[in-house]
């Protein structure tokens, strides 16, 4: 078989193929090649108003034995109800002594929850970095601002790295 019949041989193939792909994937009604209207699910009476997303990207921060904060958002909830989705990202590494780390959230200064990430990288026991994540919900909050902290808890002089956090807010009416 010569090298140009090959070639289009392959690229027939690959179109067939492609071509079976989308007519598979395609949602009812949605055109193939053509990306779908995806329709969020909402439950009645929910409307999300307001989303905080904030990265810092490599701020590298020596952190102290106990509990420090990394970032702080201020939500606002703008019905009589009002439930927050959070989210964290965050980094540590070469911490001077063993023991665990944790990502705590609290809102209005109340513990939300404390997540235990595992050990802390040390040269003894998990040497270099590590990412850890954390995810929570705090419901029944009144109408007005409300102040989240995103707290990192290690238990030896660490490095902070790179964070990112997310906080949804949906006002039920």
């Amino acid at each position: 078989m010569s090298a140009k019949l090959f070639s289009a041989a392959i690229a027939a193939a690959i179109a067939t193929t492609a071509s079976a792909t989308l007519a598979f994937s395609a949602p009812n009604g949605a055109v193939p090649g053509r990306a779908p209207t995806i329709h969020q699910p909402r439950a009645p009476g929910v409307l999300v108003v307001n989303a905080t997303t904030v990265a810092q990207d490599n701020p590298v921060a020596n952190i102290a034995p106990g509990a420090t904060t990394f970032e702080t958002a201020n939500v606002k909830c703008a019905a009589k109800k009002c439930i927050l989705a959070m989210s964290a990202m965050d980094q540590i590494g070469l911490c001077d002594a063993n023991g665990g780390w944790a990502i705590e959230v609290y809102v209005d200064g109340n513990l939300v929850n404390s997540q235990y990430q595992g050990p802390q990288p040390t040269s003894s026991i998990v040497p270099g970095f590590q990412i850890g994540n954390w995810q929570g919900f705090a419901s029944g909050l009144a109408k007005g601002t409300h102040q989240v902290q995103f707290q990192t808890y290690v238990e030896g002089n660490c490095i902070q790295d790179q964070w990112a956090i997310r906080v949804d807010s949906a006002n039920y009416q």
